[in-house]
């Protein structure tokens, strides 16, 4: 949700009182337990989903473009360094000092190679922990705009009070969903903790790619698609979703894609072929648009950025998110970050 910045005083007011009060709300909403051990956690490491020398090939100076650097604003937020890209606090010291398979650069040196399902297994739980706290951290901001709604009138501009209404408004609708959306991620997370056996298949590749360029943009996040690349519905969002585990991963001279699901999901079977049907460009492209319509949580090179915000229709797109179907992605032109057309090695 978005502060309309009505006035310079009124939105600093709002942003700060919001911040302290939904980081209060988030931490207590957590329970103090690791989300992977269950042992007491007075205090969370900061984790990155995306491994940290993957987000080093995109810059040089260790910050990156997120999402918010496409909504046309010169908000300070735009442009986040290594420790803010990909974060979530929910787990403890020692499980955070645990080093999983794809985090080391060695699983990357051959990517003729299908990865193993432990390596999958351990990007799935890591997309679902960063979703579980990116919830929380929606639920503690909601919380805050209810909260300040209902704080005494005296304390909000008279001439404010009635946006401060609508947020409440807003806010109120959504953080019910909200707390069913962390609740069904939980649950989740609980049936994936652990280990798998050496002889489990638990998921399925949809595509394993590698492009001969270092792309500007990187990605690892659990997607619920709701249309595929021919129409058919795959996820009806009002109840329990099947995640896509998308992966964008900038390597020193070459880029891996990576799309999977767990193998119950046969939802996602149409759109396997269908990916699969094309060709390595024509996949990439495919990819491109699945990021920008669904996503929120990509970090890109800064100079690609600020090429591509030149493009107004583009910016538009990422504002709008488009209409959650995949079918569209070869006739809607976007910026396809994922082409030769844009090199990080050229703007390091």
């Amino acid at each position: 949700m978005k502060i309309i910045a009505v006035d310079k005083g009124f939105s600093k007011w709002l942003s700060e009182n919001i911040k302290k009060r939904a980081a209060e709300v988030a931490k207590n909403a957590k329970g103090g337990k690791c989300f992977l051990c269950d042992a007491n956690c007075t205090s969370y490491k900061n984790s990155h989903s995306i491994p940290q020398f993957i987000l080093s090939n995109l810059s040089s100076k260790g910050e990156y473009s997120n999402f918010i650097s496409l909504l046309d604003t010169n908000d300070l937020r735009s442009i986040v360094g290594k420790n803010e890209a990909g974060t979530f606090h929910l787990i403890c010291d020692s499980c955070e000092n645990i080093e999983l398979g794809y985090e080391k650069k060695e699983l990357y040196d051959d990517l003729s190679k299908p990865f193993g399902q432990q390596v999958l297994h351990d990007i799935a739980i890591k997309n679902l922990l960063f979703l579980i706290d990116k919830t929380y951290r929606e639920m503690g901001y909601l919380d805050a705009i209810i909260f300040l709604a209902n704080k005494k009138p005296f304390q909000i501009p008279q001439e404010y009070r009635e946006t401060l209404k609508k947020y409440k408004a807003d806010a109120e609708m959504k953080l019910n969903c909200s707390k069913n959306r962390v609740c069904y991620l939980v649950q989740v997370l609980a049936r994936l903790k652990g280990k798998l056996g050496d002889n489990d298949t638990a998921y399925q590749v949809v595509l394993q790619a590698e492009l001969s360029r270092q792309v500007p943009l990187a990605l690892q996040q659990a997607i619920p698609v709701v249309r595929g690349a021919s129409g058919e519905v795959i996820n009806d969002l009002s109840g329990d979703v099947n995640f896509l585990h998308a992966c964008v991963f900038p390597l020193e001279n070459k880029s891996l894609i990576l799309l999977f699901c767990h193998t119950k999901n046969n939802n996602y079977d149409k759109l396997a072929s269908d990916i699969k049907s094309l060709n390595t460009d024509d996949q990439a492209k495919l990819v491109n648009y699945l990021i920008f319509q669904y996503s929120e949580d990509y970090f890109c090179n800064t100079d690609v950025v600020k090429q591509v915000k030149k493009d107004a229709a583009f910016l538009r797109f990422c504002r709008l998110k488009g209409d959650s179907d995949l079918s569209a992605w070869n006739a809607v032109a976007i910026p396809n970050l994922l082409s030769v057309e844009y090199s990080t090695k050229a703007s390091l």
